[in-house]
């Protein structure tokens, strides 16, 4: 079993002999946990990880400057890190207290990260065409913008600048019938949808997309433009309401089809088609459909 060492270390960098310099309880392992951040792109001193993107891992040294005691760690560490601070330019270190927890303190707070005015400008322009959440993926994954800044910064001045926002429900004319857990049915526009029983746009959006199953209640049950017409996928767009009775407990409900297996979770979907087409006459549970069509 290898023998954990506690003390203080540094990641020196051979070709310009710049360094970074912290302690740990077992060094090895901290040494490890460095490589695999720093290999995974996701160091937390950026100086760090650009060299060692720019300079290979073959060309850092891992070394172990002073054993010490553990209660002994931040009064070592804090004085490698004052002769470290006289000379900034050389060291990899973002924080040069040792009471500060690197993976915390030592990355650049949101309002102090510099965005060029042209990348603000092309951000602003897909925002407006995009929305919020493609322009947050659109920011990360282009410019290395995260959504702090994004959302903090970037959006609120957008929507001061333009004095507008994103509304793809207004550009959106199709039609569709969204279902409440009460029993409510609602069939008309998005926009109009959301106004009317003041719900979130976004959220309403996701729910179109996929993304969401329910909101507050409201669930899609039927794009009117786009109807499904196959078999077994075309629950959504039935309208036709079906009553199943349960010959155990005498219990009888009426609703679509959708509201059987999506809104009360009675039965999985491929069963009640079943049921309907009297492929099968009774359910394991002992529910039957009582009255096909009113």
């Amino acid at each position: 079993m290898r023998q954990k060492i506690s003390g203080i270390y540094k990641i020196i960098n051979m070709t310009n002999n710049k360094y970074y310099v912290g302690s740990s309880y077992d060094i090895y392992y901290r040494w490890r946990k460095h490589k695999e951040r720093l290999n995974r792109n996701d160091h937390h001193s950026p100086k760090l990880q650009r060299s060692w993107n720019r300079d290979g891992a073959d060309n850092f040294v891992f070394k172990i400057i002073e054993k010490c005691d553990k209660s002994l760690l931040i009064k070592k560490e804090q004085r490698y890190l004052n002769i470290a601070y006289t000379n900034k330019k050389q060291s990899y270190n973002m924080t040069f207290d040792a009471m500060r927890p690197p993976d915390r303190f030592g990355c650049k707070h949101s309002c102090w990260i510099k965005v060029p005015h042209k990348t603000k400008r092309l951000l602003q322009e897909y925002w407006i065409n995009n929305g919020t959440m493609k322009t947050l993926i659109f920011a990360k994954t282009r410019y290395n913008i995260g959504s702090k800044v994004v959302c903090n910064r970037l959006i609120p001045a957008f929507k001061k600048q333009t004095d507008k926002r994103p509304e793809r429900s207004i550009t959106d004319q199709t039609i569709y019938t969204f279902y409440h857990k009460s029993g409510k049915r609602y069939t008309g526009k998005r926009i109009d949808f959301i106004k009317q029983y003041k719900l979130t746009e976004c959220c309403i959006s996701n729910m179109l997309a996929g993304r969401f199953k329910s909101h507050k209640g409201w669930s899609l049950i039927q794009n009117l433009a786009e109807p499904d017409k196959s078999g077994l996928n075309n629950a959504n767009c039935d309208k036709n309401l079906y009553t199943i009775y349960n010959i155990y407990t005498q219990e009888k409900i009426t609703d679509t089809r959708y509201g059987i297996y999506a809104i009360r979770k009675i039965l999985k979907e491929e069963i009640i088609y079943k049921l309907i087409k009297k492929k099968i006459k009774k359910t394991k549970g002992g529910w039957i459909i009582y009255d096909s069509k009113q």
